[in-house]
C-alpha cells in the first residue's frame, strides 16, 4: 500500500495519534466535556511536539534507555497491582484468570465466567501461556514480559538512530498505558505476534524453506486469537501462492492440524460445551464480523499481502489492515444497530490497539535494518 503526496511515515504517525486520541477523548470526556476538550487539545499539542522530536533522530545512550524502561515497568506494575482488578469494567484479565483457575480445580475451563459475567474468548495456547503469570498472582503481568521481548527485538532490528523514538512512542502512548492499567491482554497478544513476524523477516525466513516450521508457528498463534492470521497472511500469502499444490496442501494441513490439536483436550473433555455453547470461544471471536465485512476486507487484505517488498512496508500493511478491519466492522455495525456513538459500550476501541505494534515498527524501521524482499 503506497500513498502519493504524503509520506508513509506521516500517515502512520497520524494513525498512531488517532488511536491514542480515541482513548484520551473517551476517558477524559467522562469527567466533563470541558476536561475532555482540554485533554484532547493537550494531547494533540503533545503529539505535534513529539512528531518534531522523533524526526530529529535524537539518540539517548543505551544505559539511559534501559533505565527509562526499567523505571517505566516498575512504576506501571506498581500502579497495576494497586488497582483492584475486580473494580475494573474490563474483563479480559478475568477471562484468562478464571479459565486457569477452573482448569486447576478440574472444572471445564471454558465454562468459567469472568468477573463481569461474560465468558473467555482467548484460545488454548494463549490461556496456557498465562499459567506462570497466574501462579504469580497476576495474569496482567504478561504484558511486561512481552514488552521486554518487544523492546529487545526492536533494539536488534530497528536502526540505532531510531531506538529512542521507538521507545518514546511506545511508553508515551495513552492506549498502551490503558492496556497496562486494566490488565488487558489484547496488545500483549499482538506485540508477541509482531516480535515473531519481525524476527522472521529480519532472518529472512522463507516459507518455501520452512514448510513445516512456519505453518506450525502460525497454527500456534491461531490458537491465541483468530485475527493473528491477518498479520501472517500479509507476510506470507505471496510466498504461499507461489508454492506447488503439494506444498500448499502441506502448509494448510500442518497449520490446521496444529490449531485443531490445541483444542483436542478440551473437545475430549466436553465437546458440546466447546462447539455448541452459545458463548463458546469461536462464537465470541467472530460475532463482531459479518459477511459484508469479509467481502470488503478480503480484497483489501490480499492487496496488502501482495504489495510489499520491504519489512517496513510489511509492517505498515499489517497496521493499515488491522485498523481497516476494526474501522470497517464498526462502520457497518453502526448502521446495523443504528448506534453511531463510537464511545458507547457497543464498540470496543481497544481493538485498534492491535495495529500499534506494527505501526511502531513501520515508523522506525529504516533500510538496511531489515532485508528487502524481491517479488516471488
Amino acid at each position: 500500500m503506497k500513498f502519493q503526496g504524503v509520506g508513509q511515515k506521516t500517515i502512520l504517525y497520524f494513525l498512531y495519534v488517532l488511536i491514542n486520541l480515541l482513548f484520551v477523548i473517551k476517558y477524559s470526556i467522562r469527567l466533563s466535556p470541558l476536561i475532555g476538550g482540554m485533554a484532547s487539545l493537550g494531547y494533540l499539542l503533545f503529539a505535534g511536539i513529539l512528531y518534531k522530536v522523533i524526526n530529529k533522530d535524537i539518540q539517548l545512550s543505551g544505559k539511559l534507555l534501559i533505565t527509562i524502561v526499567i523505571t517505566f515497568i516498575t512504576a506501571t506494575s506498581i500502579v497495576q497491582y494497586r488497582i483492584d482488578p475486580y473494580t475494573l469494567n474490563v474483563d479480559r484479565w478475568s477471562a484468562i484468570h478464571n479459565f486457569i483457575h477452573h482448569l486447576f480445580q478440574g472444572i471445564y475451563p471454558y465454562s468459567a465466567q469472568t468477573h463481569l459475567g461474560g465468558y473467555g474468548s482467548p484460545f488454548p495456547i494463549w490461556q496456557l501461556f498465562h499459567i506462570p503469570f497466574y501462579l504469580m498472582g497476576n495474569v496482567g503481568a504478561s504484558i511486561f514480559f512481552v514488552l521486554t521481548l518487544f523492546l529487545l527485538t526492536a533494539r536488534k532490528i530497528v536502526d540505532r538512530s531510531r531506538h529512542t523514538a521507538f521507545v518514546t512512542l511506545l511508553l508515551t502512548s495513552p492506549a498502551f498505558l490503558y492496556e497496562i492499567i486494566v490488565r488487558s491482554d489484547l496488545i500483549t497478544n499482538f506485540m508477541a505476534v509482531a516480535v515473531v513476524i519481525n524476527l522472521l523477516l529480519w532472518k529472512n525466513i522463507r516459507l518455501k524453506d520452512h514448510l513445516y516450521l512456519l505453518p506450525f508457528i502460525i497454527g500456534l498463534f491461531l490458537s491465541t486469537r483468530l485475527s493473528t492470521i491477518l498479520s501472517f497472511g500479509i507476510v506470507y500469502l505471496k510466498e504461499f501462492l507461489s508454492l506447488n499444490y503439494v506444498d500448499k496442501a502441506k502448509c494448510i494441513l500442518i497449520c490446521s492440524a496444529t490449531f485443531l490439536l490445541t483444542f483436542l483436550p478440551f473437545y475430549l473433555w466436553n465437546g458440546n460445551q466447546l462447539l455448541f455453547f452459545e458463548y463458546n470461544p469461536f462464537v465470541l471471536q467472530t460475532r463482531q464480523g459479518s459477511l459484508v465485512d469479509m467481502l470488503i476486507l478480503i480484497p483489501l487484505i490480499i492487496y496488502a499481502a501482495l504489495k510489499w517488498k520491504s519489512s517496513a512496508q510489511a509492517n505498515a500493511n499489517c497496521g493499515y489492515s488491522l485498523v481497516g478491519l476494526v474501522a470497517i466492522t464498526f462502520f457497518i455495525n453502526m448502521f446495523r444497530f443504528q448506534n453511531f456513538d463510537l464511545f458507547s459500550s457497543t464498540y470496543d476501541i481497544t481493538y485498534f490497539n492491535m495495529a500499534l505494534p506494527y505501526i511502531l515498527f513501520a515508523i522506525n524501521i529504516t533500510p538496511p535494518s531489515l532485508p528487502e524482499r524481491e517479488d516471488v
